[in-house]
């Protein structure tokens, strides 16, 4: 039951990042825009007036939110990290609500920012656990030898015990 847990929740969480990576691929070239157009990289000329920079930043950031949310849902935790960078990039370049003067987009802006940082929070506790474990749906018995070896010693140790403190 917990793998079924999991697996739902897994489910849930990427379905933000997957939808919205899908929705991004098919307007690409106005990403590439809204990007170009971005005064952090006007201090850096050589990829604003390279479009194909731009376009390469894009797809990466695109394929970390679709190829990431992927891995997370086949179980594999460097998904985790995939998410994380590009929470960080995108938090800070498109919702810096502290530059924004007016009232109405600096919340906007700002809502945006905390989500993704709680989303970035999630990834950084969901890495460190182990879920790309799967847990056994049946418990199979251990028929190592030596598993077997110590159970034995350890009901002798027992009975040993037992009969000491029944005289």
């Amino acid at each position: 039951m917990d793998y079924l847990f999991n697996f739902f929740g897994r489910c849930l969480f990427i379905g933000v990042f997957v939808s919205a990576g899908i929705k991004h691929v098919l307007e690409f070239d106005n990403m590439v825009e809204l990007l170009g157009g971005h005064k952090y990289l006007e201090h850096v000329p050589q990829l604003t007036e390279n479009i194909l920079y731009l376009q390469i930043l894009c797809g990466l950031a695109f394929f970390s939110q679709i190829f990431g949310g992927f891995l997370i849902l086949l179980g594999k935790r460097i998904g985790y990290m995939m998410l994380a960078g590009f929470l960080v990039g995108v938090s800070c370049l498109f919702h810096n609500f502290w530059e924004y003067e007016d009232e109405k987009q600096k919340e906007v802006h700002m809502i945006h920012f905390m989500k993704n940082m709680s989303l970035l929070g999630a990834c950084l506790i969901l890495f460190t656990l182990d879920v790309a474990e799967k847990p056994q749906l049946i418990k199979k018995p251990n028929n190592n030898k030596n598993t077997r070896k110590i159970k034995k010693k350890k009901n002798k140790q027992f009975l040993k015990r037992k009969k000491i403190i029944e005289y």
